[in-house]
């Protein structure tokens, strides 16, 4: 079957997956780390690594996943930033 996203041939039959948001997390619970290492943050578990956020320019490794979900950065002037990984 070929979906059609244009429109240009009428309505299509294909309906985006919807998860609510209570059921996400409830499904990824216990597994940030392994969703932070599949966007591409190089967390390892332990210890702090070199902010992955772009606009923050990090000399010194000052970003933590907590055990709860909860980013942190202390890179940033002004003390902590804190991430929540289902913002």
């Amino acid at each position: 079957m070929k979906l059609d996203f244009s429109g240009s041939n009428g309505p299509s039959s294909y309906t985006p997956p919807y998860v609510k948001t209570k059921a996400i997390k409830a499904a990824a619970k216990g597994h940030e780390a392994e969703i932070a290492r599949a966007v591409g943050i190089h967390w390892r578990g332990r210890d702090h690594i070199c902010c992955p956020y772009p606009d923050h320019d990090d000399n010194n490794p000052s970003w933590r996943l907590m055990a709860s979900g909860l980013a942190i950065c202390t890179c940033c002037e002004g003390g902590r930033i804190r991430f929540s990984m289902w913002s």
